[in-house]
């Protein structure tokens, strides 16, 4: 058993059921299962079966492709911006700035920024 304080409540055969998942998580981390990754696939295809329906209505069906040109425009968008900030990282990974060490930590680093969850030092950059 658990002895984490977090999971006081535990469903039986439920996500977090060392019985259904197999594999305890070590060290109090969670950890992603084969329960977890199946819950989100399926998630996702229940999203994609409800825009289906959604087409079978005249007015909802124009609402529908309206949505779904608006996510090709912004999926092309998220591609520049993630170019644009993948070139920054790597720029700043190979200037060796602090906090800044290999690719994936700069890329998280100016995601940080982007979104506006990093500290102080994380923004700052020394010079040349």
């Amino acid at each position: 058993p658990i002895h984490d304080n977090r999971r006081k409540t535990r469903c039986p055969g439920g996500y977090n059921d060392p019985a259904v998942v197999g594999l305890e998580p070590p060290d109090g981390h969670g950890e992603a299962t084969w329960v977890i990754y199946l819950s989100g696939i399926s998630t996702f295809l229940i999203w994609i079966q409800l825009i289906q329906v959604l087409v079978l209505s005249p007015r909802l069906a124009a609402f529908t492709f309206t949505i779904t040109k608006m996510f090709e425009d912004v999926s092309r968008n998220l591609l520049v911006i993630s170019l644009i900030v993948v070139s920054f990282a790597g720029t700043l990974t190979v200037l060796n700035q602090p906090y800044y060490d290999s690719l994936e930590d700069s890329i998280l680093n100016l995601l940080k920024i982007i979104l506006g969850l990093s500290f102080l030092e994380l923004e700052s950059l020394e010079g040349w």
